[in-house]
């Protein structure tokens, strides 16, 4: 009970990307550090006898972070780069803050896949019953915000503090509910758990419907069962009417009954842009110039959320497809099941449009989750 509460802990914190007091103390530093000494101890962070889908990880990831230096480097001399800007220290906290702390996680579970699912279940209803907390009393959002560093989130002005950001995650607008709806498809054959799943995630984020789409079409329900959900989705939907949407889920009634879906499709046009005129030299390696809307640099006055957008800006195509290449590799080593490897890289492509992946956060984190279960696991049979 004990090992099971603390592996719940610990994959809580990391996979939801928690601070703690200030949003720059992440809470997974604690057991990222004792997973580099579990790994150092156990012989398995240099490891000589590596398999060559492991050599390819190493061999890119090495790749990304030297050519990452460089172009901060660059940056810094001449855009005035600052610490949170720069890319290598983004790729640096992929490792110490989802690598080392997936391992640790998969230490305590003893590398059991089925106790991964129950501790992933259990975070599940953890972060369901904060969603609920927040939701029929939006107050308490405020001192739990506080409390896990998010006192600064958009999720507290006026327009969003009754209408979105109900839950316990530092991507709760963003990553958290479409990764969580997927997974729930995909780990559990349970209607119930998904529906519970995704009528609290939809309130925060309109992407938990691609993601749901997805989640649909990768889940190994009987395809019959599915065509049979999807009709009962199309007699369903009448009986929503305008008025409860509005009242229940503010957001999606404003993107998608009132505008159409208009208003996003606006909003990424005006986010893709190169920050001047590209040459060969240029689309190759970028300008050097960090435009993601988390940095603030004097010198850039024009931002984008868009991850490919700032990473072509950045690095140019040669940045993009090292980050591709990463994440292909990542992903048909995390899953056995060739088809559920290629929705994830999907899943990365669709995320990286929405903001800049690059850094610690759920994805990352499920990956080496996935991928020390894969390799490390030797008792039981990981079915994905």
């Amino acid at each position: 009970m004990l090992r099971i509460f603390f592996s719940s802990l610990v994959f809580f914190v990391a996979f939801y990307r928690l601070s703690f007091l200030s949003p720059s103390l992440y809470l997974s530093f604690i057991p990222g550090v004792i997973g580099f000494f579990y790994l150092l101890g156990q012989g398995r962070l240099f490891s000589r006898k590596l398999q060559k889908p492991q050599a390819v990880i190493y061999l890119i990831g090495v790749c990304i972070l030297i050519y990452s230096i460089i172009l901060d480097i660059l940056s810094i001399i001449y855009s005035g780069n600052v610490l949170t800007g720069l890319f290598a220290f983004r790729f640096l906290f992929i490792i110490f803050l989802s690598v080392f702390p997936a391992y640790f996680f998969v230490y305590l579970i003893k590398f059991k896949f089925n106790d991964f699912l129950n501790v992933f279940k259990i975070c599940l209803i953890i972060q369901t019953l904060f969603f609920l907390i927040m939701f029929l009393n939006p107050a308490m959002k405020s001192f739990i915000y506080s409390i896990f560093g998010m006192g600064g989130s958009v999720n507290l002005l006026d327009h969003n503090f009754s209408s979105r950001g109900f839950g316990l995650s530092g991507e709760i607008n963003y990553m958290s509910p479409f990764l969580m709806m997927y997974l729930v498809l995909i780990f559990y054959n349970n209607i119930l758990f998904s529906l519970i799943i995704f009528i609290t995630q939809i309130v925060n984020s309109n992407m938990v419907l691609i993601s749901i789409l997805i989640g649909f079409l990768a889940s190994k329900l009987n395809v019959y069962f599915k065509i049979i959900l999807i009709f009962l989705g199309f007699l369903t939907l009448p009986l929503l009417n305008a008025e409860f949407i509005k009242n229940y889920a503010p957001r999606f009634y404003d993107e998608y009954i009132t505008n159409s879906g208009e208003r996003t499709i606006t909003a990424l046009s005006e986010m893709i842009f190169l920050v001047n005129r590209i040459d060969i030299y240029s689309f190759l390696f970028g300008f050097q110039k960090n435009i993601s809307t988390g940095v603030d640099i004097a010198s850039i006055s024009r931002k984008t959320d868009v991850g490919w957008v700032v990473m072509f800006n950045y690095g140019g195509i040669i940045y993009i497809i090292l980050f591709v290449s990463f994440i292909i590799a990542l992903s048909f080593k995390a899953f056995k099941d060739k088809y559920l490897a290629v929705f994830w890289v999907l899943i990365a492509i669709l995320l990286n449009s929405k903001g800049l992946m690059l850094g610690m956060n759920g994805y990352f984190f499920i990956t080496f989750v996935l991928i020390f279960l894969n390799v490390y696991s030797v008792k039981e049979k990981n079915e994905f």
